[in-house]
């Protein structure tokens, strides 16, 4: 599956979201950029080597599943 087609299948399903937030991955290449920026798809990339930013929210799944699911 190619860049191109993985974009345009997930703006005709799920439509045009107003932020695209990722991290430094594979959604940094030029393609990807340019076809959000034709969108007008506000873009926000977390800084590389960021891991502390979703720390909080990552434990907060793994306190809940847990001690709550996983009885």
């Amino acid at each position: 599956m190619d860049t191109q087609f993985c974009l345009d299948e997930a703006l005709q399903r799920h439509g045009k979201p107003e932020i695209f937030n990722s991290d430094q991955g594979r959604f940094t290449s030029n393609e990807v950029t340019a076809k959000l920026k034709a969108y007008n798809i506000r873009i926000n990339m977390d800084e590389k080597g960021c891991w502390g930013d979703n720390v909080m929210i990552e434990r907060f799944w793994r306190s809940l599943k847990y001690e709550e699911v996983d009885l």
